[in-house]
């Protein structure tokens, strides 16, 4: 029964396709969406999230550039090309790239994980749950966590 609601919850939920092939960045995104309510897929490469958007209904997709095989850019000209409607946001360490016509928006990850809410509803991904009122706490912790990083400390 916990299974049965857990699924409706995802499908009523606007959900989100993070792809990093930085798993402590994919981390950071998770926890950010989930505390503003959206329902996210995870994928650490350009083959894995093509597999998911294949196989799963996603409202947007949020995508590094710099991966390892297909990049950040050649994946949003595949992603525009098989589903031209889908709303994808560059979040990326690497400066802007000069080929963003497949990109509705680009942000740096130096900006921190939680700029991401704003520019999902900039884009019309929004969702019906309001934000926790943790979301506070929460942004203090991962600025802590993703400055140590950008620092190279742990």
């Amino acid at each position: 029964m916990h299974m049965a609601i857990s699924s409706l919850n995802s499908r009523s939920r606007t959900s989100i396709l993070c792809v990093d092939d930085c798993q402590h960045t994919l981390m950071l995104c998770r926890a950010v969406l989930e505390l503003n309510g959206y329902h996210v897929w995870t994928a650490p490469g350009a083959g894995q999230a093509l597999k998911t958007l294949e196989h799963h209904r996603v409202d947007g997709a949020i995508i590094d550039n710099e991966m390892p095989g297909m990049n950040g850019i050649q994946l949003a000209k595949t992603i525009k090309r098989r589903h031209p409607r889908l709303p994808v946001l560059m979040f990326s360490g690497s400066s802007s790239p000069e080929d963003l016509d497949s990109v509705d928006r680009f942000l740096p990850k130096g900006d921190g994980p939680w700029v991401l809410i704003d520019a999902l509803h900039s884009l019309g991904l929004r969702t019906a749950t309001r934000p926790s009122s943790q979301i506070t706490i929460c942004k203090i912790r991962l600025q802590t966590v993703d400055t140590r990083t950008i620092h190279g400390q742990s």
